[in-house]
């Protein structure tokens, strides 16, 4: 856009240019005109001399006119292509958007549990904590793991073990309030907030 923007104003100086240069023909000829009929004596001489300088006339101010046109066009275009470039920018920026979006939540997950993670836990936490502050309510944290769950792994294979853990994150979403938030802290490890709860 700021390529396009840079060039039309300079296609626009160099019509500029060109314009003035036309107006300056034409005040040229007016002067002549002015010598002419002052310094005329036969007005047959006359009319055939403002005849010429009257076509010259208007052979400048139609390039001038042709200028003009030509200038209002190129902004014309250029606000066109302006205007498509910002709203293929606007559909890349909606693209982009969603991307991220998918990836932050991809970023925030548990791919196994399908919890949240621990680093969307931290994240969570801090503002549940400071909410309960500023309103002066109660809130509770919950941490708990599976016990022996090493033993399993050993015993049964890492299978056996990936079915525990996500049977037990749908247990806990299960059990918990739709504002309660259950993340997957590592391992076999898992925490709850539950706001407004007391101990």
């Amino acid at each position: 856009i700021n390529d396009n923007i840079k060039n039309t104003i300079s296609d626009s100086e160099k019509r500029q240019e060109k314009r003035e240069q036309y107006n300056a023909e034409i005040n040229d000829q007016i002067s002549v005109m002015e010598d002419v009929v002052r310094d005329s004596e036969v007005l047959d001489d006359l009319k055939l001399q403002a005849k010429t300088h009257l076509e010259n006339m208007q052979a400048s101010l139609a390039k001038s006119a042709k200028a003009e046109q030509q200038e209002q066009k190129a902004t014309i275009d250029l606000m066109k292509q302006m205007q498509a470039r910002v709203e293929e920018l606007e559909a890349e920026a909606v693209t982009h958007k969603q991307k991220l979006f998918t990836q932050r939540s991809a970023a925030l997950s548990d791919q196994l549990t399908k919890l949240p993670n621990r680093m969307a836990y931290e994240e969570k936490v801090q503002s549940e904590v400071q909410q309960a502050k500023q309103k002066g309510h109660d809130l509770c944290i919950g941490i708990m793991d599976i016990d022996h769950f090493k033993s399993v792994n050993d015993t049964h294979g890492h299978g056996v073990g990936d079915e525990i853990l996500k049977t037990f994150a749908a247990r806990l979403r299960d059990k918990i309030r739709s504002f309660d938030t259950v993340a997957r802290y590592g391992g076999e490890e898992f925490v709850v907030i539950l706001p407004d709860v007391s101990l």
